[in-house]
């Protein structure tokens, strides 16, 4: 989704991961049912149906489960998830209990780093580093971050809580918005996010070992840029000023 009416140079939007929600909720952080994919999982519960994932069947590039994509249950908005089934001719379908799937889900954030991409009313893709189709070229020809459509948090670093170590969770970023910046007074490293480039994935609150060091939080009390219109409120840095070679008729 790249343009149109959803919005302006963005593609997918994506959802906080569970355990970052976990440990921001004990924290204070206000939790939207709508992009909480523990409720998800609730509303699920009599079955919930993925779709394989095509990105893993055709580059086995890790060996994570394959039953990973477009979950879909019974009573969903804009969704039949009997006619699919009955649709589903090539077996392209898997049935997990609700929690099943939450598990599912959690050992991918832990294990793998995975990314949930979609929004407040499915959960589309859950992108590994290794094979997706989306993130992996996402990773190796731009700035990351400028081709998400972030999704309602951003991770927020308590900089006095903050021991410096960030080996746990800048590895996490996968769209390089986590840096380690050294505080020319004390000399002491402090992790650090730009709260209008944070996607909020939240990975960097799943791996912070450091009770309250990050976590995540509404995008307008971290003070960033909300997306006007569903779109990006600004152009990516990147393109700024470029103006593209339009061919003409003759």
């Amino acid at each position: 989704m790249l343009g149109g009416a959803e919005g302006l140079a963005h593609t997918f939007s994506v959802m906080p991961a569970i355990r970052a929600l976990e440990k921001s909720e004990a924290l204070g952080t206000e939790i939207l049912q709508d992009w909480d994919l523990r409720e998800f999982a609730r509303l699920g519960e009599k079955g919930l149906y993925t779709r394989v994932c095509t990105c893993r069947t055709r580059a086995k590039g890790c060996d994570f489960p394959l039953w990973v994509c477009g979950a879909v249950f019974d009573g969903m908005p804009g969704r039949d998830a009997n006619a699919e089934v009955q649709a589903d001719r090539r077996k392209q379908l898997h049935k997990y209990s609700g929690e099943e799937w939450l598990e599912v889900m959690i050992i991918g954030e832990e294990d793998r780093m995975m990314v949930h991409m979609g929004d407040s009313w499915m959960n589309g893709c859950n992108c590994c580093r290794d094979c997706c189709n989306w993130l992996v070229p996402l990773r190796a020809y731009a700035e990351p971050w400028e081709g998400v459509h972030p999704g309602p948090y951003r991770a927020v670093v308590d900089s006095d809580v903050c021991e410096g170590c960030t080996k746990d969770c800048m590895p996490r970023c996968a769209f390089n918005v986590l840096k380690a910046v050294k505080n020319p007074s004390t000399g002491k490293v402090k992790a650090y996010v730009d709260p209008n480039k944070c996607v909020g994935c939240g990975q960097c609150v799943v791996g912070c070992k450091v009770e309250g060091a990050i976590k995540m939080e509404l995008a307008d009390a971290a003070g960033a840029l909300v997306p006007v219109m569903g779109g990006r409120g600004k152009l990516p840095e990147s393109i700024q000023g470029f103006k593209p070679d339009i061919p003409r008729r003759r």
